[in-house]
């Protein structure tokens, strides 16, 4: 591989974290009233929750994102169009790794908890905000990144 696809791939690693960040930080932002830690003596420690629940959030999109990348053999598949087969797969993987770790994380190690105004899925028993996170997130930073990729594109043509 030479030096200028690794810069590449490095760069769009860089820009895809931050993008996912901003989405998923804006989005505890959003749900954060439905979780317990909100009762937290603090701002700090609320500020720190929510933060380190936007860092959590890293995982599911970088397990979709990669495994897609693996199953296609293109590091940067997300560029060149908008793919909607691709993207929907990418979401599926974000999807699935997230319902996994938030049954893990409710259910077997009781790390956090919901509010009574949490709506719940049925069978599942986890949080509906969560649930629907990477359904969200993961085809919005997918279309957001393609749409960037593009009008750097045509700015240098």
């Amino acid at each position: 591989m030479n030096k200028y696809k690794v810069k590449h791939i490095v760069s769009f690693e860089a820009k895809f974290l931050l993008v996912a960040f901003v989405l998923s930080l804006i989005y505890e932002l959003g749900h954060s009233p439905l979780y317990n830690f909100v009762d937290a003596p603090t701002l700090g420690r609320k500020l720190y929750y929510i933060f380190h629940c936007s860092l959590r959030d890293l995982a599911p999109f970088l397990f979709g994102y990669h495994l897609v990348a693996l199953l296609l053999k293109n590091w940067l598949w997300i560029y060149g169009g908008t793919n909607w087969k691709k993207i929907g797969l990418f979401t599926f993987f974000a999807f699935i790794y997230t319902v996994a770790s938030e049954m893990y994380h409710v259910h077997i190690l009781k790390s956090w908890s919901f509010k009574e105004s949490m709506p719940i899925v049925p069978i599942l028993e986890i949080g509906l905000t969560p649930f629907l996170q990477n359904l969200i997130l993961a085809p919005l930073s997918a279309v957001i990144l393609n749409y960037f990729e593009s009008r750097k594109q045509k700015l240098i043509l």
